[in-house]
């Protein structure tokens, strides 16, 4: 049995790396974007503790 799983896992990976050419980029950019918005969010909380203080 588990040898079925894994002699079909590289179709499915195969199938998938055909599709991923669309969605890795949109994936990267997703994290890229979730990146800066929390270094925003932390620059200006620092920034307005500082100012506070």
């Amino acid at each position: 049995m588990v040898k079925v799983k894994t002699s079909r896992n590289p179709n499915r990976s195969g199938r998938n790396i055909y599709s991923y050419p669309l969605s890795c980029p949109l994936f990267l950019c997703v994290m890229l974007s979730f990146h800066i918005f929390f270094n925003l969010c932390f620059f200006f909380l620092g920034y307005n503790l500082k100012s506070l203080s």
